[in-house]
């Protein structure tokens, strides 16, 4: 897992997936993109994450609840390198964290065919 530079996580049901114990992966030091489809996100953002070389992730059709507006995740402190944010089919999408312009490395923020 140390040596891992991309992860795909794709939930086939219909229903959103929850993911446990997301915080292992903050001990792979090489990984630089995350893609997370049908994926529940407030079971990630229930425990503090940390994902120094973390560049670009992206968010397809997974279900963001109040994930991002309780506080539980501070996007500059859990990906300082992020580069890239893609957000697309989120249909339950309401607000971004604030701290999200405090990415100074942030280069592009793509939200498409969220409707909320």
């Amino acid at each position: 897992m140390e040596k891992w530079k991309v992860l795909t996580v794709t939930n086939y049901g219909v229903l959103p997936a929850e993911v446990s114990n997301f915080t292992l992966l903050g001990s792979s030091s090489k990984l630089k993109r995350i893609r997370l489809e049908r994926i529940s996100l407030f079971s990630i953002t229930k425990n503090p994450i940390e994902m120094k070389r973390l560049q670009k992730i992206s968010f397809f059709m997974c279900n963001m609840g109040q994930a991002f507006s309780k506080g539980s995740i501070k996007f500059f402190e859990a990906f300082p390198d992020l580069q890239d944010i893609n957000i697309d089919y989120c249909s339950d999408l309401v607000e971004l964290p604030a701290d999200i312009c405090l990415l100074i490395h942030l280069k592009k923020l793509s939200i498409a065919n969220c409707h909320n």
